[in-house]
């Protein structure tokens, strides 16, 4: 490829998704479709484009999954079932207060409720009040690791956290 625009894709090679918030994370699946996910506020949204750059309505809701259940996605992995792990921080509602959370969709958009029951898990470490998940990754066993950092006010740490398969801690 030579660096030019790709015609077929989008509008002229562009493209401007007016139904996702912030986008913080691209990937592109196996069989070339493209996940964009990040969010708002509060939500997180995951947006699935065919190869084209058109809409694939077969995920989520005409394309979009959207859950009130953190705030933008900042790490994604996809899982060797299809299955989709997001990473980011989700707010307590105590002053400052910023926890970690893990949320994860099926490879169709929706929650997975074999994971924790709901979909999704945060976590806090004793002493901090602020947690920020800047990645997350699944390892062969299937269990899924989120890495970050915590802070009690004073100084700031590396954190990590061990999930099991069905999203209970390790």
């Amino acid at each position: 490829a030579d660096g030019s625009p790709d015609p077929m894709f989008g509008v002229a090679g562009k493209l401007k998704p007016s139904d996702l918030g912030t986008v913080m994370r691209t990937r592109t699946l196996p069989d070339g479709k493209i996940l964009l996910v990040g969010g708002s506020g509060t939500t997180l949204q995951v947006k699935r484009l065919n190869a084209d750059g058109s809409t694939d309505i077969d995920f989520g809701v005409l394309g979009v999954s959207s859950a009130v259940v953190a705030g933008p996605a900042l790490s994604l992995q996809i899982q060797t079932d299809g299955a989709i792990s997001l990473a980011g921080n989700v707010n307590t509602g105590a002053a400052n207060n910023v926890d970690f959370s893990v949320t994860r969709l099926t490879g169709s958009g929706a929650l997975d409720s074999t994971f924790n029951g709901s979909g999704r898990v945060t976590t806090a470490f004793t002493g901090t009040y602020y947690n920020a998940t800047n990645a997350v990754v699944e390892l062969q066993d299937k269990r899924v690791v989120g890495g970050g950092y915590m802070s009690n006010g004073q100084s700031t740490d590396f954190a990590l956290y061990l999930l099991k398969r069905d999203g209970k801690h390790e």
